[in-house]
Order: structure tokens, then sequence, then C-alpha cells
């Protein structure tokens, strides 16, 4: 008799790994440690560093900022062009140019165009350069980036207090 229930009872054991429950914990332990290894290698590849000291006060005053950088765009119309090298890199000398045009296309002369570079990940590498006119709306300026990677560029250019202007790039220094 006892033959017979120990055979009932191999004949209804099913071992564990064949249970869809153990699958299904198994699917979600993998599947979140997938997603925590994607968002750990994101957040390390795309972090920007971009840290700002006063962040209270910067922030208060952005919107204010941001209407009348918007009311400029608007009254001024200027189109403007940073023409980095065709290959950034680093330890060389090399010239960025900045094309600045008033709305019908003339070139705008005479005109404070200075350079902003931010290092990605470094603040302490951030440094800045006037843009001389070499020609009628064309500035430019002699660069030498001494670290590799992902650089900030700030171009800012201004005739008056009023008549102000930036454009951004983000550019790849080669090694």
């Amino acid at each position: 008799m006892e033959d017979k229930k120990a055979k009932a009872r191999d004949a209804d054991f099913v071992p564990a790994w064949k249970s869809p429950w153990v699958w299904g914990i198994g699917i979600i332990v993998v599947t979140t440690l997938v997603v925590n290894f994607t968002m750990i290698t994101i957040g390390l590849n795309t972090h920007p560093g971009l840290v700002v000291d006063d962040f209270y006060a910067k922030g208060k005053a952005y919107l204010h900022e941001e209407v009348k950088r918007n009311e400029a765009e608007e009254r001024l119309q200027w189109r403007m062009l940073l023409q980095p090298p065709n290959v950034p890199t680093i330890n060389q000398l090399q010239q960025y140019q900045f094309i600045l045009k008033d709305k019908r296309g003339e070139p705008i002369n005479s005109a404070e165009v200075k350079l902003f570079a931010y290092r990605v990940n470094d603040a302490s590498k951030d440094f800045s350069i006037p843009m001389n006119e070499i020609r009628s709306g064309v500035y430019a300026a002699e660069i030498k980036f001494t670290l590799p990677g992902h650089w900030d560029l700030i171009v800012s250019a201004s005739r008056s207090e009023e008549d102000k202007l930036d454009l951004a790039q983000r550019i790849f220094i080669q090694d």
C-alpha cells in the first residue's frame, strides 16, 4: 500500500525549474539587473557635470532673462554660424570662426564677440577668449584645447547692451 502512495507522490512531483512562478521571478530579477546596468551606463556616459554655484538666484532670473532673449531674437533676427575646424584636435592651435549677419544677410561689423568654452565634466578647465574681426562679419580666434572629449562652446555677440545674442554648440576634441 505504501508503494502505491509513494508512486502516486512521485508521479505528481514537478521540478521547481518547470514551474511558471520560478521562471517569472527569474525573469523579473534578470530584467531588473539589466535595466539597472543600462541606467548606470547611461548616467556615466551622459553626465554633463555642469554645476551652478548660485543655482537659486540663476533659477529665479532665468525666466526674466529668457523673455529678454526671446525679444532680442525676434527684434534682431541675426544669422549666426560657428565654424570649428573639421577635426578639432587636442594640443593644436586651431582657428574657430564665427559668422554674424543681420536679417537681410548683410555682415555685422564692429560687434563685440567672445567665445566661452566649457569642459563638460571639469569646470576648472573652462575659459573664454575674445574673437577678433578678420573680415566683414567674420570673427575668429585661435584656440588650443588641452583636454580631449566633449566641450560646450557659447559665442556671445553684442553691439550694445540691448543688442546681444548667444549661440551654443557642442564639439568633440580628438586625441
